[in-house]
């Protein structure tokens, strides 16, 4: 049975950060969540492990361990917020929105991990957020980075390296979330320098068996 923890060493490894800060180069000018997904699939399968990429619509199953994944910018929890705000810190109030189509279940946060963690039930849920500093860019490397843009307009009041307020938000909606389905949480934090410097915040969710 693959655990939490066994994520987290891999997260944790030089091995598996090497190839990160290589991804968060290349990979730059897309979202990375698949590329990711792909990178921990090569980590199990080295490891001996069976492994199957979107295995009845699961992102990732290890050894019969249901795993889903989302990555956000830090940038990008600015909605979620917002969302949170907008309906009272209610979840369950904006899935009813979401359902009576009044709220967005694509252009939003909490729509996608609701479905992942309460809809899909698996048994360990992997939240990544990417803290990235593109201050030192041109603007022609700005163009094949990955909603650049906004990431400059966010640094402005909340430069890389001294902003938490995004996790305070991140913890605050999975304390939320685990209210409606128990689970654990584990953190690991993975910084890499690549092409810019980038930060990888890692929210481990593991449900009790049956839960």
């Amino acid at each position: 049975m693959i655990t939490a923890e066994n994520i987290k060493a891999i997260f944790e490894s030089c091995e598996f950060r090497s190839d990160l800060e290589a991804l968060s180069s290349y990979a730059a000018n897309i979202r990375q969540e698949r590329p990711i997904v792909v990178l921990f699939a090569k980590y199990f399968w080295q490891k001996g492990h069976k492994v199957a990429l979107e295995k009845n619509k699961c992102d990732l199953v290890v050894d019969g361990t249901r795993i889903e994944f989302k990555v956000h910018y830090d940038s990008d929890v600015q909605t979620l917020r917002w969302e949170l705000t907008k309906y009272g810190d209610n979840i369950e109030r904006l899935m009813e929105a979401v359902s009576a189509k009044k709220h967005s279940p694509t252009w939003a946060i909490c729509p996608g991990i609701y479905k992942d963690v309460i809809v899909k039930r698996p048994d360990i849920f992997v939240w990544i957020l990417s803290v990235r500093d593109l201050s030192k860019l041109t603007d022609d490397e700005m163009s094949r980075v990955c909603w650049s843009s906004e990431q400059r307009k966010y640094n402005r009041n909340r430069p890389y390296g001294s902003n938490q307020e995004f996790l305070d938000v991140v913890d605050s909606f999975l304390a939320k979330l685990q209210k409606l389905r128990m689970f654990s949480i584990q953190r690991a934090t993975a910084i890499t320098s690549g092409d810019f410097p980038s930060e990888y915040q890692l929210r481990l969710c593991e449900f009790p068996n049956g839960q």
